[in-house]
Parts: structure tokens; C-alpha cells; sequence
């Protein structure tokens, strides 16, 4: 099955252990995303949140006190909302 490019919705989310990104937030959650490229794997999938949009991606990425998302939390309703709060402490 072909996909649509840019990649726009919402997408379930798969969190690592221990994230203080997805800090009460359950995994299987819904963000939103717009995009076009994707983030391959790093060496430490325990940093790597992840979701599947034709092929499974880095949804978001933490270590130490560096975060990046792939999604926009922003538009994602409320645990995206959580996700800035995490981001911010």
C-alpha cells in the first residue's frame, strides 16, 4: 500500500521506558504529525520514542536534557500539552 506524502494526523505513539518526556502520559497515545522525512534509529532505542507511518520511525528522541519530537505537541491535544510541561521541567 502506497502512503500520501506529507504524512499528516494523527499517529500512535510508542514510549521507552523511563521517559521523562512521556512522564503520565500511557503509551499508545495519539500525536499529531505533519512531515515529510523521518529520523532512522539511533544505537540506544531506549531513548527513541516510536510510531509507523508506512515504515516504523523515531517519533521523539531524549537524552539528558536534550528532547526533539518528530510530532508537534502543540496540536496534539492534551498530552501534548503534558509533553511541553515535561519538556519544561
Amino acid at each position: 500500500k502506497q502512503i500520501k506524502i506529507p504524512h499528516v494526523g494523527f499517529n500512535i505513539v510508542q514510549k521507552p521506558e523511563n521517559s521523562k518526556l512521556f512522564d503520565q502520559i500511557s503509551n499508545d497515545t495519539a500525536f499529531y504529525f505533519v512531515h515529510s522525512y523521518v529520523m532512522q534509529f539511533i544505537d540506544d532505542p531506549q531513548k527513541c520514542a516510536t510510531t509507523t507511518y508506512g515504515q516504523k520511525f523515531v517519533a521523539a528522541i531524549e537524552t539528558d536534557q536534550v528532547f526533539g519530537t518528530q510530532f508537534h505537541p502543540e496540536k496534539s491535544q492534551k498530552n501534548g500539552l503534558k509533553v511541553l510541561e515535561n519538556f519544561l521541567r
